[in-house]
Parts: C-alpha cells; sequence; structure tokens
C-alpha cells in the first residue's frame, strides 16, 4: 500500500464552481470527411487537410518546377466553410467560420499515397539538385551539384554528402566553394568545410524510402503472378517479413526457374532465416522485418507506385525539394485567396501528416545504403535539422509576400520514437522543435502536438525529468507538457489535437482518452488538463461532435454520455480548467505515479 499522502482523488462534480478563464478556440479536425456544414454552430471552424497528391500536378516524369490545383470550391472545401458562419451554440453569438490548414505529404501510416510518384524518378532527383551554398547546414544523404554552371567538369555531376567526420547527422559548409577543379569528378570524395562529399556522377541518388510494420508498403505477394529476378514482396499479414525472387538451387526448391518465376496459388509456410521459401517455379530469400529501397533498387516487377507507398527518407533532396515547392505555392496562394483573413493558422508536415513526426526510426538507422548505419543522435541532427530547416524556408516565402498575411505558421512537435536506444523515445526532439518554432517568431505565431490522450495526466509529473538533458522518464504525449513552461504567453496559439476519439464517440475500449477499465479518466478530465496547462486551441475528431451534439454516440456507451462529452467542449470553449460534467462511471484514486487503487 502507498502511503496515503501520495494519493489525490480525481472527481469532478457538476456543483463545483470555476472562475471564467480566457476562451479557448474549438476546431473540428479533418473535416472534409464530412459533407457539409454539420455541426457548425458547435464549433469556431475548423482544421482542412490539403494533400499535395493530388494537389501537384506534375506528371509522371516531371523535369520542372510543378503546378498546383487547390481545393478551394465543391462541397466541402475552403469556399463552403468560410463562407459560412460558426459558434452561434458555442459561443452565443455567430462569427465567420475559421478555417485552418494542413498540408500533407506522407501518410500516416500504412501505404504512403500522399507523395506524388515522379519524387522517386531519376529525372526528378536531377532536377531537384540544388547548387551549393556557403556556411549551409546540409543532412547525411542531402545531394547537391558543385555550384558551376557549364563548362567545367563538375557541372555535369552530383554530389552526395556521407557520413564521414560529422556529428549529430549534419555538416557545414565552408564559407567560399572548394574551387571548380576541387570537386572529384571520378567517384572520390571532395571535403568542404566539415562536409565530405562522395561524387555520384552524371546521374543524382534516387529517393529512398523504408518498409516496415508501420509502412508495409504495397509490396503483398500476389498468386499466379511474373515476378523478375530480385523482385521484393512483403508477406506482411503471415509474418511481417520481406522477401526477395532469387534462384538458389534445385536442391533448395526442385520446381523454381532461373530468369522470370511465377507464384503459384498459396504459400505456407514462409520461412525465415536462411532457409528459402519455394513457391511454384519462385524462390524467396526472407529480407527481415524491415527493408529500403529506391528505383534503382527495385526491378520491373516493383512498380513506380509500389516504391512510393514507403516512408521516405524526407530530408533527402528529391523528397525535400519538392516539400518546400509545395510548401512556398501553397503559402503564396492562401496569402492572396478569398476570405484569407478567416484562416487563423496553418501547419506543414516535417514527416508524417502536419507534424514533425517520423516512423521506421530503426529501419533509417540501419538500412539506408549511403551511409551503412546512422546512431540516435545522428538521426536527432538530421531530423531535427530539416524541421528547423522548413521552418526558416516557410518563414523567407512569407516575408516575401506583400501584403502579409494575417495566418501564422504553427509547428508541431514530436519525441524521437521507435529508437535503437533504450527506452526507445527521446524527448528533447520535440524541445529542439519547439525552440525552433519560437525562434521564427512572429512569422511561426503557434506551436501544438497531436496526441492529447488519458496517460498525460498521469506523466505530467514527469516534467522536470523530460528536459533537456533528456532523464528517460515517460514524458506527457510530444512532451507537450514540458514545452509549455517556455511556450505558454511567448506565441498566440497553444495547439492540443487528442490522439482519438474518446470511447463515448468511438464506442470501443480506446485507452488514449477514455478506458472503461478505469473510468476516472474522461474527455472532460483531457481537456480540463489542457486547458489548465495554456492551451487556447483544441482540436477535437468528428465522432466528438457527433456525440455530443448529434446524439450519435455508438450503442454500449454510459447513459448521459452526449451530455457529459458536451458539457466538455462547452467548458473547455471557455477556458475553464475544470468540468462542471458529473463524471461517468466510478472515480479512481491515483498515487503520484499513476497507479490506481
Amino acid at each position: 500500500m502507498k502511503p496515503i499522502a501520495t494519493m489525490a482523488l480525481l472527481l469532478f462534480c457538476s456543483t463545483v464552481a470555476v472562475a471564467q478563464q480566457n476562451p479557448t478556440y474549438i476546431y473540428m479536425y479533418d473535416a472534409n470527411a464530412i459533407p457539409g456544414l454539420s455541426y457548425n454552430t458547435d464549433i469556431d471552424g475548423i482544421t482542412l487537410p490539403i494533400l499535395q497528391y493530388p494537389t501537384d500536378l506534375c506528371p509522371a516524369t516531371c523535369a520542372a518546377a510543378p503546378t498546383y490545383s487547390w481545393p478551394d470550391t465543391g462541397t466541402p472545401s475552403f469556399a463552403t466553410w468560410t463562407g459560412a458562419s460558426c459558434g452561434l451554440s458555442l459561443r452565443g453569438v455567430p462569427t465567420a467560420c475559421t478555417v485552418n490548414l494542413n498540408f500533407k505529404s506522407v501518410t500516416n501510416g500504412g501505404n504512403n499515397t500522399w507523395a506524388p510518384q515522379y519524387i522517386f524518378t531519376q529525372t526528378w532527383a536531377n532536377y531537384a539538385a540544388q547548387p551549393w551554398q556557403a556556411s549551409h547546414t546540409y543532412p547525411i544523404g542531402y545531394t547537391i551539384t558543385c555550384g558551376y554552371s557549364s563548362p567545367v567538369a563538375c557541372s555535369t555531376h552530383y554530389y552526395q554528402l556521407l557520413s564521414t567526420g560529422l556529428n549529430g547527422g549534419v555538416c557545414q559548409s565552408g564559407p567560399s566553394n572548394p574551387g571548380s577543379t576541387m570537386w572529384s569528378t571520378s567517384s572520390g570524395n571532395t571535403t568542404d568545410g566539415s562536409c565530405t562529399w562522395k561524387d555520384r556522377g552524371t546521374n543524382a541518388p534516387l529517393q529512398d524510402v523504408v518498409f516496415d510494420g508501420d509502412y508495409p508498403g504495397g509490396l503483398a505477394w500476389q498468386q499466379s503472378t511474373n515476378y523478375q529476378p530480385n523482385a521484393i514482396i512483403s508477406a506482411v499479414q503471415p509474418n511481417g517479413h520481406y522477401y526477395s525472387e532469387a534462384f538458389v538451387s534445385l536442391i533448395d526448391c526442385p520446381t523454381s526457374v532461373t530468369g522470370q518465376c511465377t507464384s503459384g496459388t498459396s504459400v505456407s509456410p514462409w520461412n525465415t532465416g536462411s532457409t528459402p521459401t519455394c513457391d511454384n517455379t519462385c524462390t524467396w530469400n526472407d529480407l527481415g522485418e524491415s527493408i529500403a529501397l529506391n528505383s534503382a533498387s527495385a526491378t520491373s516487377s516493383d512498380s513506380l507506385q509500389q516504391i512510393a507507398s514507403g516512408m521516405p527518407a524526407v530530408w533527402e533532396t528529391p523528397f525535400a525539394y519538392s516539400q518546400q515547392l509545395f510548401y512556398e505555392s501553397a503559402l503564396t496562394h492562401y496569402a492572396s485567396v478569398s476570405r484569407a483573413s478567416q484562416i487563423r493558422y496553418i501547419r506543414t508536415g516535417v514527416g508524417v501528416g502536419e507534424e514533425a513526426t517520423i516512423a521506421g526510426a530503426q529501419s533509417f538507422e540501419h538500412l539506408l545504403t549511403l551511409v551503412g548505419s546512422l546512431n540516435d543522435a545522428q538521426l536527432k541532427g538530421i531530423w531535427t535539422n530539416q524541421a528547423l530547416q522548413i521552418y526558416a524556408t516557410n518563414v523567407t516565402t512569407i516575408q516575401g509576400l506583400s501584403p502579409q498575411p494575417s495566418w501564422v505558421m504553427m509547428a508541431l512537435i514530436n519525441c524521437g520514437t521507435g529508437l535503437s536506444t533504450s527506452p526507445g523515445v527521446d524527448c528533447t526532439w520535440a524541445d529542439v522543435e519547439a525552440q525552433g518554432a519560437l525562434a521564427e517568431a512572429p512569422y511561426y505565431g503557434g506551436y501544438g502536438t497531436q496526441g492529447l490522450q488519458t496517460t498525460d495526466l498521469f506523466l505530467i509529473g514527469n516534467v522536470a525529468q523530460c528536459r533537456i538533458p533528456f532523464q528517460g522518464k515517460s514524458c506527457c504525449s510530444d512532451n507537450w507538457c514540458e514545452t509549455r513552461y517556455y511556450m505558454t504567453g511567448k506565441l498566440p496559439y497553444i495547439e492540443l489535437q487528442e490522439l482519438c476519439s474518446s470511447y463515448f464517440a468511438s464506442g470501443t475500449s480506446v485507452i488514449c482518452i477514455y478506458d472503461p477499465n478505469n473510468p476516472n479518466a474522461s474527455l472532460s478530465e483531457v481537456l480540463a488538463l489542457a486547458t489548465q496547462h495554456g492551451t487556447n486551441v483544441i482540436e477535437l475528431g468528428i465522432p466528438e461532435f457527433a456525440c455530443a451534439y448529434g446524439s450519435s454516440c455508438p450503442s454500449g456507451t454510459y447513459p448521459g454520455a452526449a451530455t457529459a462529452n458536451s458539457n466538455a467542449i462547452q467548458n473547455a470553449a471557455s477556458g475553464m480548467p475544470s468540468a462542471t460534467t458529473t463524471i461517468l462511471g466510478t472515480a479512481g484514486l491515483l498515487d503520484g505515479v499513476g497507479d490506481i487503487f
């Protein structure tokens, strides 16, 4: 039994009087999933996602700056929402709806379908390589040209940054160009400041992607299909492994053939390790649970669409430059679009979605062919540098706009996750990203996280251990609890989005907001936690509003769920640090580390 002094009773009673606080904006995220203006009286506005594909109109063999088609009309759309009023029920007074924008290039897990396929072609890789810059920070794997025009020898070659001698995964180029005759044109290396550049010849390196449990890719094995030698497939459903087609010997697989093979109608079992898997006339060798590919390492059996379905190394030049152009065009367009004043903030992603989220960290560390392997410190340097570069480039774009837009940029921070070093999480990544956003004020006028969840109620006690230097404690999602201490009051918008729908709204035992086995964690409590710590922007999913105001809570939830959720949302909108709803279920006693009695 823990000492009683360490315990606290978490109970929100309907009779508690709470002082009025500053209001908090309530938004519905990913609102293009609903066919119109449902619940517009219950929100201040929406957060609308815009994907690079199919917005980006560059063809499959793109070798020029893309053009874009912005989804500003139709239903639902930017024009639909900005032409409507919001907040009548929420605030008592209708106002013009706010439409915030999220720009995304990498799908949130599964098969990536948000990045255009041309990014992974040789034509684009050559086009995207930019001239060398003086005193510039470059990440491992980045590709440049030597910075000279014809007719010097190096002008037709491409140079990629190696890992040799680097600190933290990045280097800084020298104050002046090494000189046209100093750049190797025979596959050698060129030293430049703290950078070492490898001559890659007359074609730039192709964009790398990784496939693993987070991004299995569109490589699934197909029955009765012709495969070329070295074709790669996944057996993700049976065992999560990837396989390469390679003739071994008739002793291993008596019916296998060299050259093109044909798969059978079923495979059982899929062998792992050194024993090949025999499949009609094909022989499959186990590659493990994650792989890295680009269109050069693939075969004719692996289409460009399949390659593009992986998680890209977002700091490499082909992807990074394509994303940079996407963001530059987006910011320029939405600075002058009709009703631009109804945008409060815009988010641009670094990795997954509109966040600075990494996926497949260990796959990147161990599988990318250029560097052989990276450690966690190098990956952190590469990743956070990419985030800060995107912040800086966005600010440069905004500074060039006339007139200046009324909206601001918002950064979404994330801890490093899935890392090689125990405990596999490093929340100083989020600190670097948050401080980078603060350094770019006033153009970056906000930052936030997309992971508000039940566990934050307990982990907020670890704040001191989640600061730099990181002490390995479990931190609030994306480390928002710690970063609030130096961000609140310095940027106008502090945002939190729920990790997933509450139990009331989803109708399943979702542990991130409401766990029916431990009914002391409700939507009202996590929203109260948010407003207690400076949050003034809350983003909730469509199911929350459908349950709270549409009387469509899934069957089987507690009686009064709609009232509980609507009161929680209403109180958060008023900035109240605690709810005035009754708790649904048994109140729980928690000790100082979140144990439930």
